[in-house]
């Protein structure tokens, strides 16, 4: 759809039903299949801190790229089952959206090319969005000085069930900490990574609004 509500196109996409594959024997490591908010978030300051320029690049249909490395057949999909084979099953050569390794052959792929636009381009067929403006609802701003990042006060936020019952208010803080201290860590393990950031680290402050607590 469009932002006024017209239909730009029509798209179907075939999807393999993955959460009937079985771990160690169909599949064995899995990546997420997005980035995390936080590391984008974190990439963009970075970006600001040095006073780069963030470019966006979109590879079509990204997952359909990664050859298997496990031997996977899925039923033919409706309409279009050969007749007088219709028992027979269609073997994979390449992932399908929806199964458990696509995420990881992806970046698999990604990591046998130099990460350049001409190079990629010469993998896959890339949209080229050119200059950043937005990413993922954070807006860039290049100004004579640098670039200015705007997005929401908070390096990362979360709201999600909890797994355990809390009778109070404190107590539910004190389940949120713990929560909170994991992600610091592991964005100070993605910071030790890269070699733009200063070394040693500063110490990641964590605040909560409960004097009780």
């Amino acid at each position: 759809m469009e932002v006024d509500g017209t239909i730009e196109k029509f798209k179907a996409r075939l999807v393999i039903q993955g959460f009937r594959q079985k771990s160690w024997i169909y599949y064995f490591d899995t990546y997420a299949p997005v980035a995390r908010i936080s590391t984008i978030r974190l990439l963009i300051a970075m970006a600001s801190i040095h006073n780069l320029i963030i470019h966006q690049m979109d590879v079509k249909t990204a997952f359909l790229n990664g050859e298997l490395d496990e031997e996977v057949y899925m039923n033919q999909p409706r309409g279009f089952i050969m007749p007088s084979n219709e028992k027979k099953l269609c073997k994979l050569i390449k992932s399908l959206y929806g199964l458990k390794q696509a995420p990881k052959q992806w970046h698999q792929k990604i990591d046998e090319v130099d990460l350049t636009k001409e190079f990629l381009s010469s993998k896959f067929s890339i949209k080229d969005m050119g200059e950043a403006d937005v990413i993922l609802g954070i807006r860039i701003k290049h100004e004579s000085n640098g670039i200015t990042i705007s997005q929401s006060h908070y390096i990362d936020k979360a709201s999600k069930k909890q797994t355990c019952i809390t009778s109070s208010t404190i107590k539910s803080e004190f389940v949120a900490l713990p929560a909170a201290g994991k992600e610091v860590e592991w964005l100070r393990n993605l910071i030790l990574e890269i070699l733009l950031w200063s070394k040693p680290i500063a110490p990641i402050l964590i605040r909560c609004d409960s004097a009780a607590t």
